[in-house]
């Protein structure tokens, strides 16, 4: 693939919606928890809304359908956690994007070509995730790698 993104909230699906918007790459989502979303999807309880359109959400690419209209706070519609679950599975409902879940990433290292003047823009790397279903390492080779774990999130240990 061409970019790896490490990470399936929001933000590494908008990521990965971007990336394959245009037309000239393909990426692959790698997340830790078995379904996409995010804190959307971790937590569930009454109310939960999002409550304000904080500068990530209005800079979103592919505004979501409860965006637009008046955005004065007293008409400012509220999606529910379900509504922002659908608006995130669509965002990688494309076909150059792949997605993996249950999958916890273990390291990346530059794929070795064994040329020491290779132009940066040629570079490969070697992604490593344990695949949480089986226990099995697997690999992924990929151009670019994006980290969009999230703040509550750990890689190897390391907040």
């Amino acid at each position: 693939c061409d970019v790896c993104i490490i990470g399936g909230g929001v933000a590494g699906c908008v990521v990965a919606r971007d990336v394959a918007s245009t037309g000239l790459l393909s990426c692959v989502v790698l997340e830790r928890d078995a379904s996409i979303g995010g804190v959307w999807q971790n937590n569930d309880y009454d109310g939960l809304r999002l409550h304000g359109l904080a500068a990530p959400y209005r800079a979103w690419s592919l505004a979501p359908p409860w965006q637009g209209g008046d955005r004065s706070e007293d008409k400012l519609y509220r999606p529910a956690r379900g509504e922002i679950l659908d608006y995130v599975y669509a965002l990688v409902d494309h076909e150059a994007i792949g997605v993996k879940t249950s999958c916890e990433y273990v390291e990346h290292a530059v794929f070795d070509t064994g040329d020491e003047n290779e132009m940066e823009e040629s570079r490969q790397y070697t992604v490593t995730f344990r695949n949480m279903s089986t226990g099995e390492s697997e690999s992924i080779c990929s151009r670019v790698i994006v980290f969009a774990t999230g703040v509550v999130s750990t890689l190897g240990g390391q907040p």
